[in-house]
């Protein structure tokens, strides 16, 4: 959903939102360079598993010229997306509560009671 910002009460509820999204840590964090080092490979992966409401990003954005004929190519690549569309998604720490509640939206009442029996 996107808000639009062209009028003062979206520009107010666009940095509402970031401020909300900042108090509850979700980010997305993006590094851009010509090449990313193998460390900085390490700690985006590092952040990505211990960050759970964020997601952190390196774009490696290389230039290869054809001197030539004057040609000029930017050849982009992303460091830490996951091939696991899920993984991409912000991701959220679930109590017993919110699992039941789940339980219960997908198999109705009567699921929920069977799992809650099973935990």
């Amino acid at each position: 959903m996107g808000i639009r910002v062209d009028d003062e009460n979206g520009l107010e509820e666009f940095w509402s939102k970031v401020q909300e999204n900042l108090q509850e840590g979700i980010i997305r964090m993006l590094f851009v360079a010509d090449k990313i080092p193998d460390e900085l490979r390490r700690i985006i992966e590092f952040l990505n598993e211990q960050m759970t409401k964020s997601e952190v990003l390196g774009i490696e954005i290389k230039q290869y010229c054809n001197l030539e004929k004057n040609i000029k190519t930017l050849v982009p690549s992303v460091i830490g997306i996951s091939t696991n569309p899920q993984k991409t998604q912000i991701k959220l720490q679930w109590n017993l509560e919110q699992f039941m509640n789940e339980i219960e939206n997908k198999l109705g009442h009567e699921g929920r009671e069977v799992h809650q029996e099973i935990f």
